[in-house]
């Protein structure tokens, strides 16, 4: 009769163990999906922007001169390029972009000097 426990025992300890382990596996590999998922729906949700090149010291939200930006791009890229003296997680804008009415399609400047940009890839101290 004990033993008999003693083998219900170990066989309850298994097959939790067993069910317990398949629901992490699973767990797993349903936040993998959505991960995967959600990357997939970003890259292609980015819209192509016209990139400019930032001088001075402008917040990452604050509108542009239009003497402070020059084009970098002459048609719209989801790419931004590098731009000059740049870097990442810094406070102000050197390369940002903008969409198609923001610019003045001829003279490759920003149409006023209210333009905010629409994505600051690279920045600047």
């Amino acid at each position: 009769m004990a033993t008999l426990k003693n083998n219900w025992s170990r066989i309850s300890f298994v097959l939790t163990g067993l069910v317990l382990g398949l629901f992490i596996m699973v767990n797993g590999m349903d936040d993998k999906k959505k991960h995967i998922i959600k990357k997939e729906n970003t890259s292609t949700l980015q819209t192509p922007l016209y990139w400019f090149q930032v001088d001075g010291t402008y917040n990452l939200t604050s509108p542009v001169a239009i003497a402070d930006a020059s084009s970098l791009s002459p048609t719209p890229s989801t790419t931004p390029p590098q731009g000059a003296g740049c870097d990442v997680d810094k406070p102000h804008q050197c390369v940002s972009g903008f969409s198609e009415d923001q610019v003045d399609l001829i003279t490759m400047k920003l149409k006023t000097n209210s333009e905010v940009p629409k994505q600051t890839p690279r920045t600047k101290n």
